[in-house]
């Protein structure tokens, strides 16, 4: 996005530069609040307090702290690798279907 930035209006300076760095961070953390504020009933449908608390005991052990930092890059990489598959199985997937279809009749 920086370097959008800056082609629009290259004669920005370091300072502005931060500052507009300073306020994406405030807005996407606004941002970020705003689209978790339905996290706790969420969990509370999901997992009952033992198990909340066992989670919370995982992630306090070094297992649990390298998942939560390697989480969102391995998470990354493996929405990038589904990714590029995405349509090629979308397609195999459609013709399969399709197959499955014509074999009871139904043409589409």
């Amino acid at each position: 996005m920086q370097a959008v930035i800056l082609q629009a209006s290259p004669t920005l300076r370091s300072d502005q530069i931060l500052e507009l760095k300073q306020e994406y961070v405030r807005l996407m953390n606004e941002e970020m609040k705003s689209s978790m504020s339905d996290t706790p009933d969420i969990y509370a449908k999901y997992f009952t307090l033992q198990e909340l608390k066992d989670m919370m005991a995982f992630y306090q052990t070094d297992t649990g702290k390298k998942t939560l930092a390697v989480m969102p890059a391995m998470m990354g990489e493996l929405m990038q690798k589904s990714g590029a598959r995405m349509p090629g199985m979308m397609q195999a997937l459609m013709t399969r279907f399709r197959d499955i279809l014509s074999q009871k009749g139904i043409k589409l």
